[in-house]
């Protein structure tokens, strides 16, 4: 079953079609375009043993392919999240958001996601470096995390976790840094 990806408002999708045609070129929109919200853990809330239901909107991010094959992305901040009109927050046009724009398109061809319709969003963690999909059955019986760029090995060490799985390495990881983050600082263990 195919992923879904919601549609953007008409203020931030008309701030983002403005900058590509300003910034890279004005047939920069002409190849097919995807959308999805963005959601950010943190690492102190992820090390306490936070949950995806604490993820928190942060925004959204486009990918768009452009006519000679290669990947500009964006991320926008919804009108009203940090001013109140839409704001560009970074561009690029790279390997790396060609890659993850493949690895994007190509989760609606993992098996564990053949069985319902899903919604995506994008997951973002930070402070351990780590994207992935976080896709939702429409009817929100079943979830995933699909790693599309990690840091960690550990993180992209299946194409599909349950989100529990996925969790579990990511808490680690995220108690690590704030533990290295401490000593750097020079700061008591934090459980304040």
């Amino acid at each position: 079953m195919p992923i879904e990806y919601t549609e953007s408002a008409a203020e931030t999708r008309a701030t983002y079609d403005a900058t590509v045609a300003a910034l890279v070129h004005k047939d920069a929109l002409a190849g097919k375009t995807i959308h999805l919200q963005v959601e950010t853990l943190g690492l102190k809330e992820l090390a306490n043993g936070a949950d995806l239901s604490a993820a928190k909107p942060s925004g959204c991010r486009f990918f768009t392919v452009q006519p000679d094959g290669s990947v500009v992305a964006a991320d926008v901040a919804d009108p009203g999240e940090y001013a109140d009109t839409a704001k560009l927050r970074s561009l690029m046009r790279s390997n790396l958001a060609a890659e993850t724009y493949e690895r994007i398109v190509s989760a609606d061809r993992l098996e564990a996601l053949a069985a319902e319709r899903y919604e995506a969003r994008l997951l973002s963690i930070p402070g351990i470096f780590v994207e992935a999909l976080r896709v939702r059955s429409t009817d929100g019986g079943v979830e995933f995390v699909v790693p599309l760029v990690a840091s960690e090995p550990a993180l992209n060490a299946q194409p599909v976790f349950k989100p529990d799985d996925f969790l579990a390495i990511a808490r680690s990881l995220a108690a690590e840094r704030l533990e290295a983050w401490r000593e750097i600082q020079n700061e008591p263990d934090g459980s304040a």
